[in-house]
């Protein structure tokens, strides 16, 4: 099975790193830290994972269907090129946050 690259994008990074903050904050480091290193497992899985996850809601950016991966208590937003064989991780958000309005608002997610 084919790997595609994973980006993370400047957003997404904020994003888990406000997460673990607030974990950190609530929980305690070890927790936070736990939580660190199983996001970044489930945003690496992103990329060899080609059936890919298809609830998105129907928002679409740059002509992209962002995808939804849950992974609670967040969701992970993403985005796939097939032809660059990438998948875009652009945000990660709590799920409690009205991220519909956040997705159809972004006009631009930046990435290095």
């Amino acid at each position: 099975m084919k790997r595609y690259e994973v980006k993370w994008s400047h957003e997404a990074i904020y994003d888990a790193a406000d997460i673990t903050d607030y974990i950190e904050s609530e929980f305690g480091s070890r927790r936070a830290d736990k939580f660190e290193d199983d996001i970044d497992a489930e945003v690496e899985k992103l990329g060899t994972d080609h059936n890919f996850y298809t609830d998105a809601d129907g928002i679409y950016y740059r002509g992209y269907l962002i995808r939804k991966k849950v992974f609670s208590p967040s969701i992970i937003f993403y985005f796939v090129d097939k032809k660059a064989e990438t998948v875009y991780v652009i945000r990660i958000l709590r799920h409690e946050v009205n991220w519909q309005q956040l997705l159809r608002e972004a006009l631009f997610y930046t990435f290095d």
